[in-house]
């Protein structure tokens, strides 16, 4: 696929929330075994920045469980209403395309099934497809360097499940 930029792409579905809150979805907060699945999640993609000196861009759904998720690699995140639940995977990757110019750019996103899964579907397969991502997972993506010069193809560089 020629998603239209280069750079690294972390996407990661919020770790375990509770099961319901009274005022609403949005609402639901990171369970004690969620806040440590996040825990785990934010050390592995730390370590890759930090091994491969990226600049971090992240962005979170609004939803609470996934800045609570977010907050555990950064603070400095921005929210973005495009990563809410229910939103077309397909928006997660429109709104990466323009902020990964550099090859030493990341973002890492954090949101929702089955959104995650159909943005994974269409960077691996091309594909109007979802694949299945368990909390707090991270699929990371990168620049295929293997590739035909001037192709802008990526590749799964590596897979976290706490």
């Amino acid at each position: 696929m020629e998603p239209g930029f280069v750079g690294h792409l972390f996407l990661w579905r919020h770790a375990t929330p509770e099961d319901t809150d009274s005022d609403g979805d949005l609402a639901r907060r990171l369970t004690p075994h969620g806040q440590a699945q996040a825990q785990k999640s934010a050390q592995w993609i730390g370590q890759i920045l930090q091994n491969h000196s990226l600049a971090l861009q992240a962005i979170s759904s609004p939803a609470t469980r996934a800045c609570e998720t977010m907050a555990a690699l950064t603070t400095n995140y921005v929210v973005d209403s495009r990563l809410a639940p229910g939103r077309p995977g397909r928006e997660y990757l429109e709104l990466v395309r323009h902020r990964l110019t550099h090859a030493t750019d990341a973002v890492v996103l954090v949101g929702h099934q089955p959104c995650i899964g159909e943005a994974i579907a269409s960077l691996m397969f091309d594909a109007s497809a979802s694949v299945h991502v368990e909390r707090s997972s991270v699929w990371w993506f990168a620049p295929d360097e293997s590739a035909a010069s001037g192709s802008s193809s990526v590749i799964l560089r590596g897979l976290f499940a706490p």
